[in-house]
């Protein structure tokens, strides 16, 4: 309880979760949001540990034909699944969110304007002391 109300270690839904008919893409989602959340570069996750996350019971042949449908669909809120080989040559899934360029640009915007406040100030500051 103390978790939720005091340190906000809750997730939030996307409305569009609720719209999702299959369990596993519900699954999909909610471990997306988990462990891919807002990282630039998104994130990377085996099939194998993937069918162990989401407790799904299909055989790994099946279980990757199913990923391969979902990924193909691309539905997911807030984030887009690519399939993919890990380092390892295993079959994975790439999780990252959909709006990830924009909010890289926003944040380049902002270090180049903070960059530019500094240094008109900085400037402002040298001038005063001529």
């Amino acid at each position: 309880y103390e978790g939720v109300t005091q340190e906000k270690q809750l997730l939030t839904m996307h409305p569009d979760y609720f719209s999702l008919t299959g369990g596993l893409e519900r699954a999909l989602y909610r471990i997306a949001r988990k462990h891919a959340g807002d990282q630039k570069k998104g994130w990377l996750c085996r099939f194998s540990v993937l069918k162990d996350k989401t407790g799904s019971d299909s055989e790994p042949k099946e279980f990757a034909r199913m990923m391969r449908k979902i990924a193909l669909r691309d539905e997911l809120p807030e984030y887009s699944m690519t399939i993919v080989k890990a380092a390892d040559g295993s079959p994975a899934a790439h999780f990252i969110r959909r709006d990830a360029g924009e909010r890289t640009a926003i944040s380049d915007a902002i270090i180049e304007f903070d960059q530019l406040y500094a240094d008109t100030i900085a400037k402002k500051q040298g001038d005063l002391l001529l």
